[in-house]
């Protein structure tokens, strides 16, 4: 994505200070009302408004649309129409793929890559051709989305491992819908500085982060970069769903655990170099984030859940020390190159495969 000649952090400041406020922060992703006042927020703010891709749109298409489709649709307008459950939560989930693009510098127009500063690239830009795929030719990127999609909607309310690292993030209804922030279709790539300026407010809107995990992925600045966002804006940023090329849903029963450290963006490889100033702000606003502090958490955690009343009750009779341990459990301050990822990869058991491995 080429961020190169635009002005975007004068959008960029207006995010952060968006991210700093008290309206964004008394407020987060796990209820109903809560989502809707942040998704409110990016229009009240002079910022583009969030878009999404349903997994129903992704499966019917069989792959991932551009943004000038049209296929991707309001955010906000999403998760209003699909509502609320009994507790409050909302009916719409929604994932943010983090993902290295397979073909970044492939031109349909021309029918073959086209390098940054090549003439190629010169006359696909004259000519005003789009240039970038994040699939294959196979859609293959698109298939594993669908899968993963399936897999998620089948085990959400029987796995336990979703259950336990992710306990508020998944609502325990069938009729929750699943949706995508996908670069790709949910960011104008004719004109996307002012998408990319509102980047990490996007990040904070949802629910979970799922990653293409590959070698290649892993040392990728954009990539890197998100994962750092998610840490800093996401309530279950920490833990992210990590999927493999290719996935496909087999019933896998279990989720594997791997660590990561979370990686230095400014470290990382770059189709474009001229990104990197880009990169580097983001990775910025991402370690100036407050949203985790004790001190967020602790107030959220008075002001959530149960309602303020019960919390205060319980406090005092546990010596006024609850809210503060859940307060410093629920804390975590972005440290590129230090802090720590959960990587959590749909798999089978040790009985599962020992069974199978008998049956072989």
């Amino acid at each position: 994505m080429d961020m190169s000649g635009t002005d975007i952090w004068y959008g960029g400041a207006k995010c952060e200070a968006m991210l700093a406020s008290s309206e964004w922060n008394s407020t987060d992703t796990t209820s109903f009302k809560g989502l809707c006042t942040r998704l409110r927020q990016f229009k009240a703010r002079g910022l583009p408004s969030m878009r999404v891709l349903s997994h129903e749109k992704l499966r019917e298409l069989k792959r991932i649309p551009r943004s000038s489709e049209n296929h991707q649709e309001d955010a906000l307008a999403a998760v209003e129409c699909c509502g609320e459950d009994q507790a409050g939560d909302p009916l719409a989930l929604i994932f943010f793929f983090s993902h290295r693009w397979r073909r970044p510098n492939w031109c349909e127009g021309l029918r073959k890559d086209v390098p940054w500063g090549s003439a190629e690239r010169k006359e696909a830009q004259v000519r005003d051709m789009p240039v970038g795929d994040p699939d294959d030719a196979a859609h293959d990127k698109a298939r594993a989305l669908i899968e993963f999609g399936d897999w998620f909607q089948t085990h959400r309310m029987s796995n336990p491992d979703i259950a336990k690292y992710f306990p508020r993030s998944v609502p325990y209804d069938y009729n929750v819908k699943v949706f995508f922030w996908i670069d790709w279709c949910c960011t104008n790539q004719d004109a996307p500085g002012p998408d990319m300026a509102a980047l990490p407010a996007y990040v904070g809107a949802c629910k979970l982060m799922l990653a293409e995990w590959t070698e290649e992925y892993s040392g990728r600045a954009w990539c890197q970069v998100e994962l750092l966002m998610g840490y800093g804006f996401m309530s279950g940023g920490d833990n992210v769903l990590a999927i493999a090329p290719g996935f496909q849903n087999r019933n896998q029963g279990v989720l594997s655990l791997n660590t990561a450290t979370l990686p230095d963006p400014s470290a990382g490889a770059l189709s474009n170099p001229s990104d990197m100033d880009v990169i580097r702000a983001l990775k910025a606003v991402a370690e100036r984030s407050t949203s985790f502090t004790c001190g967020r958490a602790c107030a959220h955690q008075c002001s959530c859940d149960r309602g303020p009343f019960f919390w205060v009750m319980y406090n005092v009779a546990c010596c006024c020390q609850w809210c503060g341990i859940m307060a410093c459990q629920q804390a975590r301050t972005v440290r590129a190159g230090a802090s720590t990822l959960k990587l959590l990869s749909p798999g089978f058991s040790a009985q599962y495969q020992a069974t199978q491995n008998t049956m072989a």
